[in-house]
Formats: structure tokens, sequence, C-alpha cells
């Protein structure tokens, strides 16, 4: 790369997962965890190599740091954490594990109703991450809402080009993040940001209450609520090398996250659906329930393949038709 050149990136960096994609089939994913390597007690005596070092010291990321501390932070909700040390560790180690070097132009996301009261702190914070590790060398960031990348990433190929019709159409879009489902519409090519729908019940939601009855279930078990999206999808748990079936409980969160997008899709859309072209569903579970909202929706469901990567992908798309 010369000197004069930019990098494009594509940045989903989530309340529960940290997603990044630098090109095609050149993406990272791992959870939004961060402990201080001082933090770590669960190996006494073992001396860890750090994750991710910058001046303020060094930390184990995502598995690492799940596999071996204690004590690891409660997640900061999404209107707290982008200006907090995890947001900024767990973005800064992404960059680094993808390779970026210099002259990033990285395109992010933020929840519908965060992006008009976030997006100027939230680009701030993120120019100011090289002063913590020049190495990193940040061109420009720009700020969409979340559910414009599974849009971009539809409507687009990998160099930016459009390469259908949705943009002469009108879409929705169904977004499943971590703290909320972000519903909105696109309309001929242009996100309709003032007409929205935030509902509060994310896929955290339906995680915890499953890890509480797993645990409940399996009194020694080591799980975590990063196991969930494994467990629900093979709806089978490991204990002591004995496998357990829990379809039943996977069935009932689905369910339950069933009911909160219909929910959410018929407060956006109380005359119903049938002016959209299609409803894109998007976020980690979203084929998991795909069946199940056809059933209940008049308008064709897509879910994008690797629905959990699909905003980090169209942001990437996105960030090259700035290129």
């Amino acid at each position: 790369m010369s000197e004069s050149e930019t990098q494009a990136v594509g940045l989903d960096n989530g309340n529960a997962f940290t997603k990044i994609v630098t090109g095609y089939k050149s993406h990272l994913i791992f959870p939004s965890v961060v402990t201080p390597v001082g933090n770590v007690t669960k190996v006494a005596g073992y001396k860890f190599d750090p994750s991710y070092t910058d001046d303020t010291g060094g930390y184990l990321v995502g598995d690492q740091a799940i596999r071996y501390s204690n004590n690891l932070p409660t997640p900061a909700l999404d209107s707290m954490r982008y200006t907090s040390d995890e947001y900024r560790i767990t973005g800064m180690h992404a960059l680094k594990k993808a390779g970026v070097s210099q002259k990033a132009n990285i395109v992010c996301g933020l929840p519908i109703g965060h992006v008009k009261a976030h997006r100027e702190a939230v680009v701030r914070a993120i120019m100011a991450w090289p002063k913590h590790d020049p190495s990193i060398r940040i061109d420009r960031v720009q700020i969409l809402h979340e559910p414009a990348g599974a849009y971009f990433d539809a409507v687009l190929d990998w160099n930016g080009i459009i390469i259908n019709h949705l943009h002469e159409v009108v879409v929705g879009i169904v977004d499943i993040g971590g703290h909320t489902i972000d519903i909105a519409e696109v309309r001929y090519g242009k996100p309709v940001i003032q007409h929205h729908v935030c509902v509060s019940e994310g896929i955290i939601h339906a995680y915890r209450p499953m890890l509480n009855e797993l645990l409940e279930r399996f009194k020694d078990a080591p799980f975590t609520v990063h196991d969930m999206p494994k467990i629900m999808r093979d709806g089978i748990v490991e204990v002591h090398g004995k496998q357990h079936s829990v379809k039943d409980l996977t069935r009932k969160v689905t369910k339950s996250l069933t009911n909160s997008v219909i929910s959410g899709i018929k407060k956006m859309w109380p005359g119903g659906t049938g002016l959209l072209r299609v409803i894109i569903v998007t976020g980690g579970p979203a084929d998991l329930i795909a069946d199940e909202l056809q059933k209940r929706t008049e308008t064709p469901i897509e879910v994008p393949q690797d629905p959990s990567m699909a905003n980090a992908r169209g942001f990437y798309k996105f960030a090259m038709t700035l290129n």
C-alpha cells in the first residue's frame, strides 16, 4: 500500500461481539470482552502475553479474556460505551489483528436511536485512538446507523458498485443487535432515519434468561453468555463429556425473539408491509427465525449469508464507495 492509499474498513464494534471486514473473505469476529492482564486470576503464576498492548497497558481480549479472568467487567450499555476503554481496546485490537497499519478509512455504525446524539462524539473518540498506539493511522471515520450496513451489504458488491435494483424500491431492514432490535426503511436508496423503531429486547435479553436456566439445570457448568449463540444454534450442550439436548429451551428463546421482531415490525408498519419489496433481517440469529417470520409477514423475508457479519460487510462496501 502506498503512502497515498487508504484501507477501507468496516467495523461493527458491538456490545456482544466486535466484527471487522477489510476485504473479500478478510474478516474477524471476537467477543467484546476486555480485561487488563493484571486482573488475570484463573491461572496463578502463569505469564500471559497480552492480546493487545498500548500506552495504557496490556489486555486480554475476546476469548482469552473470557477464559482466564474471574472478574470480567459488565459491558457498558450501548449509549455509554463509545468513549469507554472497552470500546477503544476492542476496536484497536480488531484493527491490529486485521493487519490495518496505516490510513484506515473506517465506516462503523450506531444503533439508529443513538446516531443523532452520539455520532460526533464517536467520530472524535475513534480519531483519537492512534494517540494510544501510533502504529495505527486513521484517515477518516464515517458513522452510519446500523441497519444501513445490512442494506449496503445487499445492494453493493465488494468494490462498492450497485449490483441490483434494491436502490429503486422500498426496503425494510431489521437488525437484531445485542441490546436492541433496530428497524428502519430505505426508500429508493435513501435511509429514512426520522422514521424508525428501536425495540429494547435485543438478543442479549434472550440469551441471559437462557444462560440462567442452563446454569440452574447444570449447576457446575462453566457457561457464559458468549456460549449462547452456539448453544442456540446446536440445541445441545456438553457437560463433563456428556451431551444433553436443550432444544426445548432453544425453541422457547427462538419463539420469544420472533415475537419481539414481529412486534417491532407491526409498530414500524402498522398498516402492513405491502409497500415493501423485501424485509432484510440481519444479526446473529436471523436465519434461525426467518421461516417463522415469513409465516407471519406478507413481505418476502431475506437473510444475508452469515448474518452476524452483514453490517460489517456493508460498512466495508460503503467505505469502498468513498475511496
